[in-house]
């Protein structure tokens, strides 16, 4: 896909834009996939000061990614909810998703490229603890921010054409969604919690 076609996809909503859901489901699940990964054993490599037996960390890292894929699913259904409330006309899943993997695709390839710097800062400076803990939080707070803005102005391209005032709808989405997100760091501390307590009676 070019970047003219991608530049007008985001220009103008196009209901009828659509990418095979056997792709879009797996490319968006392999995203997830992978960058959950990578991003809980980097932090586990770079800053966990205990010593995690394997069971315990594939135990965590399902949580993870399981926290990460109902964040996902949660953020995509409100987006249909919404659209369909202001539109008076329901988007196809296959539509959201397709939008979904354009731009997570570049999300994907952006997270990958923090990761490295980070690890390269890490190997060729040797710089740990709290100035490396910065720049991992810096790169999860831009990729998060990301992953909440853009479904956002999806949700503005899809009623923007309605003669509605979009100014509340807007602000009822951005109310949601800072909900949602802050559901999922509840369960993301919760998965923190559980890692405590597994150290501490083990020790």
């Amino acid at each position: 896909m070019s970047l003219s076609s991608i530049k007008q996809l985001h220009k103008e909503f196009n209901p009828t834009f659509y990418i095979s859901p056997y792709i879009t489901a797996s490319l968006l699940f392999l995203y997830t996939l992978i960058s959950g990964v990578l991003g809980y054993l980097l932090g586990v490599e770079l800053f966990s000061q205990e010593t995690i037996a394997g069971i315990l960390l594939f135990e965590i890292l399902l949580l993870r990614l399981g926290v990460l894929a109902l964040y996902a699913m949660a953020n995509l259904f409100f987006l249909y909810l919404m659209i369909g409330w202001f539109r008076k006309s329901f988007i196809k899943v296959p539509v959201l998703l397709s939008y979904y993997l354009v731009f997570t695709s570049g999300v994907f390839i952006l997270t990958i490229l923090m990761f490295l710097l980070i690890w390269g800062i890490h190997s060729i400076f040797g710089i740990t603890e709290s100035p490396l803990l910065i720049v991992f939080g810096i790169s999860l707070v831009i990729i998060f921010t990301l992953l909440n803005l853009y479904p956002g102005y999806l949700f503005y391209l899809a009623i923007r054409h309605r003669p509605i005032d979009t100014f509340w709808p807007i602000i009822l989405y951005i109310i949601g969604i800072h909900l949602i997100t802050f559901i999922m760091l509840r369960l993301w501390n919760a998965v923190d919690l559980i890692l405590l307590w597994n150290l501490g009676t083990s020790t």
